[in-house]
């Protein structure tokens, strides 16, 4: 991966994943966890937001095996933690 888009902390964040063993080049992920999905926010440089914007991809990369598990992508300021947002826990 090229390593455009960068973990980010955020204030509701109540659990911090570790890299698995072996990965070394894997930070820590903030996240918000709450018994039935995991949230995790993610900045990217303005290089990579307005590639994104004329027409680039935005690929998510799922390290499970053979199957995709439920995931999401969403882009917001405060992400489903600012009222009114769709997917607010």
């Amino acid at each position: 991966m090229n390593g455009d888009l960068t973990p980010a902390p955020f204030p509701e964040a109540n659990v911090v994943l570790k890299a698995p063993p072996g990965m070394d080049d894997c930070g820590d992920l903030h996240v918000f966890r709450d018994g039935t999905t995991c949230t995790s926010a993610w900045t990217a440089p303005l290089r990579t937001r307005l590639a994104f914007l004329i027409g680039g991809r935005l690929w998510l990369h799922v390290w499970s095996g053979a199957t995709q598990p439920p995931v999401a992508l969403t882009v917001s300021r405060r992400g489903p933690f600012e009222v009114g947002e769709v997917g607010e826990p």
